[in-house]
């Protein structure tokens, strides 16, 4: 499989149904652990690195990936892949919702550059998203 569908897939498991802005989001992540050095030096190895993303280890990106990512999954990897970045270099992110963080790094809300809102579509918390980053 190549590396767009694989990144689309693993997107639309992540935030198939948030904001494009969100998505892309997902996919500049697994795109800035990819060029860190810290994590493999792959996209496939960054998401099946054992215990990063869930839905890699329980099949569900290859289910997606064999079905075909939505459109919007595969312009925001694709976009991912050709450099576009909106998290400010970020390796880790977390749904808002779920409360917690990334090992021990400051949480930093991610958001939307053009409206000056949160990324996201939760309904609980301002953003779906809170993204950590190296740099924080």
């Amino acid at each position: 499989m190549d590396d767009v569908t694989l990144l689309a897939a693993l997107i639309q498991c992540e935030a198939g149904n948030e904001c494009y802005e969100g998505q892309l989001a997902v996919g500049a992540v697994v795109m800035n652990r990819v060029r860190s050095g810290r994590y493999a030096g792959s996209i496939y190895g960054v998401i099946y690195q054992a215990g990063q993303f869930p839905p890699a280890g329980r099949g569900s990106v290859a289910s997606i990936a064999a079905n075909g990512p939505k459109s919007s999954c595969i312009q925001a990897a694709q976009e991912a892949i050709n450099g576009a970045d909106n998290t400010g270099g970020a390796t880790c992110f977390s749904r808002a919702s779920r409360g917690r963080g990334c090992g021990n790094r400051k949480p930093r809300i991610l958001l939307n550059r053009y409206h000056g809102r949160a990324v996201g579509n939760d309904k609980t918390f301002p953003t779906a998203f809170l993204v950590f980053s190296n740099q924080i």
